[in-house]
């Protein structure tokens, strides 16, 4: 039975990825600047505000860009919150909380403290602060699951879908498209909560990854991703290991209940 569930699940994220695939690039009006590019201003500026949407640029590491086009290999970097340089301020932006306190050259632990545990702000930037004392090798009291990225190839490239704490989510699918979501309905939230009831299940049996992050996951391997306060928890595996596996299963199975939420906001349907 355990079987026949996780196939009718991969069958149902195959469908739901296939769907979007065909809509090809982000839509017009989710985007702010960037080299000529357009992102959208919650990214560029995930603490919000329009002002705040300064060029930004970043070298990244070819190993950590999937995709073929400059937008989408930017938003999926920025998931994971390990690059600070991505969100660094310049100007009257960089004196302004939160990004005073992030950029501050000697780090304060008690303001960084304040805003990891802050659910008011946005979870990449208590992400943030939490890399930010881990560097200073500050301790945190609490282990919180910030967000959970699930990576899985496709044929024509690397499927993606980020959720975070604050119920924001991010989908990258095999062909570039971004389809970016800042919050949702009851049922939505609902999902979210279930997705991360989930992670935390997933947490007990992992490790703190103390290398760099890995490239990323090709050919018939996936992977989870969860970003916690105190370091990043990583399982990889083969496609059908984790929809199979008892807890894995159970984070996917979630995730494509989320990313059945996507593609209605999209207005697609699971046959398109």
């Amino acid at each position: 039975m355990k079987n026949a569930i996780s196939s009718h699940v991969m069958i149902m994220a195959l469908i739901i990825t296939s769907a979007l695939s065909c809509r090809g690039q982000e839509p017009e009006g989710r985007r702010a600047e960037k080299e000529g590019i357009s992102l959208s201003v919650s990214d560029i500026n995930p603490n919000g505000g329009s002002s705040d949407t300064s060029r930004i640029e970043v070298n990244l590491d070819p190993k950590l860009c999937p995709y073929k086009d400059e937008l989408p290999d930017y938003i999926y970097n920025l998931l994971f919150c390990d690059n600070a340089e991505m969100f660094r301020r310049e100007g009257e932006a960089a004196s302004r909380y939160p990004f005073n306190v992030l950029q501050e050259e000697i780090p304060n632990s008690v303001k960084l403290k304040e805003m990891l545990e802050d659910r008011e702000l946005p979870s990449r930037i208590r992400m943030l602060a939490a890399n930010r004392l881990r560097t200073a090798k500050v301790k945190v009291r609490n282990q919180i699951i910030l967000g959970i990225i699930i990576e899985i190839p496709q044929k024509r490239g690397l499927d993606v879908l980020a959720v975070f704490e604050d119920g924001s989510a991010r989908y990258i699918n095999q062909a570039g498209g971004v389809v970016i979501l800042e919050s949702g309905d009851d049922f939505y939230d609902q999902l979210v909560k279930e997705l991360f009831q989930t992670g935390k299940v997933l947490l007990r049996d992992l490790k703190a990854q103390t290398a760099p992050r890995l490239s990323f996951p090709k050919d018939d391997n996936a992977r989870i991703t969860l970003l916690v306060s105190d370091g990043y928890y990583m399982k990889q595996a083969t496609r059908s290991d984790l929809f199979e596996g008892p807890k894995t299963g159970e984070v996917l199975t979630a995730g494509v209940q989320i990313l059945k939420i996507i593609v209605e906001q999209e207005g697609l349907s699971q046959d398109e």
